[in-house]
């Protein structure tokens, strides 16, 4: 009995010191140029940094794909003290951590968050986190978009009297309404931040938004991170539900809603304005629209949706690029929620604009013998396809229409600026050509003078 206990003992001696020597080899067999499985071009950006709400915590981890270990002399961020980021390794934290190791085979997890006294108004923040070992030396890039906010967790009821701060950010949980009687007049280089939930926006009194190219007003959700960029329906967009009031708003720009403008039995004139990655662009029923120098692309579903009014547009740009199944534009009959269609009066002018995207009916206009409907195009770039080309020549006015590529200069990057050989330079009619004045034959969505003949679309220049 007692043998047998004593080879009990020895066998497990010889097991503890066969694991220690095993977690020795695995703990000591160190690669001096092993490098972790950071994919190429990786960069860490932070989402929703809006000034005093703080920002979330961004973990990641990556592997280490060798079979022996990999210590790093030092995980640091570049800026040291200075750096506007918090970094955590592995549950050490600091701006300098030394001697982080990470066996084969294993990950490391990195924690990465804005200091919460930094201090940005409407601007990236950036550094580089740094990982260097014996013979090689890794960088990621850091960014997020800090912006000190002003918290509006009620339902904001504009009136007469609201007041803006010069500049400010408004992050709004819960919408916005402009109650009917009252006129909202909104200053130069506001942005108003909202939250998907509850985000109703509806006018009923009068809005008048006066932004300029330099300080333009914003409306958009929450997110600010690049991946939320191009994502549509993130809030709700803006209502105008009043009847028979004018609004006005120059150089507004409107992202990421479900419809930017959803406009009723009211007028809107929207000068330079930017509509962009929403479901919908505009939606109307029974309103009078104009739009000059404006700049609408990659809405999902419609980027014009006219049922009904009149819309005027004048040195415009529709672009697709981020739609592969939508339509660019379409006009017809008004059609109500029941799909009762009736048939109310129907007036389009498009001048010295380009309409194009990826299919081949970017413009839908339907009618029926019996309603009110002109359509007029005059010198316009635009994507059709052959039917409703020959509807141009048949049954509207049109004159001096092409088919052609615009060549933007980069779409996907959002440059919609015209390349030195578009199709689209030197195209356009005067006023007194067109036969009516707009300021969009004056100047650009920049406010630049345009030349003569002018260009087509909002821009003069390159």
């Amino acid at each position: 009995m007692l043998r047998k206990r004593k080879f009990q003992y020895l066998l497990c001696i010889l097991g503890t010191c066969l694991t220690l020597v095993a977690c020795q080899h695995d703990w000591d067999d160190v690669d001096p140029g092993g490098k972790l499985n950071i994919p190429q071009g990786f960069q860490i950006s932070l989402d929703t940094v809006l000034g005093n709400t703080g920002s979330p915590v961004y973990r990641f981890n990556f592997t280490n794909p060798g079979s022996k270990a990999i210590v790093y002399t030092q995980v640091y961020l570049k800026s040291g003290t200075d750096s506007p980021f918090l970094l955590n390794v592995d549950g050490q934290s600091g701006t300098a951590l030394r001697d982080i190791r990470v066996l084969g085979k294993d990950s490391i997890y990195l924690f990465i968050q804005t200091k919460t006294n930094t201090t940005t108004h409407r601007a990236y923040i950036r550094d580089t986190l740094v990982l260097t070992n014996a013979q090689t030396v890794q960088e990621i890039p850091i960014r997020a978009y800090m912006e000190q906010v002003i918290e509006v967790k009620d339902r904001w009821i504009w009136t007469g009297q609201t007041t803006f701060s010069p500049n400010a950010s408004y992050l709004i949980e819960k919408g916005l309404e402009v109650p009917q009687g009252e006129t909202v007049n909104i200053p130069a280089g506001i942005h108003f931040y909202l939250i998907q939930n509850d985000s109703t926006c509806i006018v009923n009194g009068t809005l008048n938004a006066h932004g300029t190219a330099e300080n333009p007003i914003v409306f958009s959700s929450n997110r600010t991170d690049q991946y939320y960029h191009s994502k549509a329906g993130q809030w709700a967009g803006l209502t105008f539900a009043s009847s028979n009031n004018s609004h006005y708003l120059k150089h507004v720009h409107i992202r990421n809603a479900n419809t930017a403008l959803n406009i009723g039995a009211c007028s809107l004139t929207a000068e330079s304005c930017i509509l962009s990655n929403s479901t919908c662009g505009v939606s109307a029923g029974s309103a009078n629209i104009i739009l000059s120098n404006c700049l609408l692309y990659g809405h999902w579903m419609k980027t014009l949706d006219i049922r009904a009014g009149s819309l005027r547009m004048t040195h415009c740009a529709l672009f697709a690029n981020k739609n592969r199944g939508g339509v660019l534009m379409q006009v017809c009959a008004y059609v109500d929620s029941a799909g009762q269609s009736y048939n109310k009066p129907t007036h389009l002018l498009v001048c010295n604009s380009i309409i194009y995207g990826s299919l081949e009916n970017e413009i839908l206009l339907k009618s029926n013998e019996n309603a009110d409907f002109n359509a007029q195009f005059i010198s316009n770039l635009l994507r059709v396809n052959e039917y409703y080309w020959t509807q141009f020549a048949a049954c509207w006015p049109s004159a001096s229409n092409w088919r052609f590529d615009p060549l933007f200069i980069n779409p996907d990057m959002e440059n919609f600026t015209l390349s030195p050989i578009s199709p689209a330079r030197n195209k356009g009619v005067t006023a007194a050509q067109a036969g009516y004045t707009d300021n969009a034959f004056e100047v650009d969505i920049l406010d630049q003078l345009r030349g003569i003949p002018p260009q087509l679309g909002p821009y003069s220049t390159p």
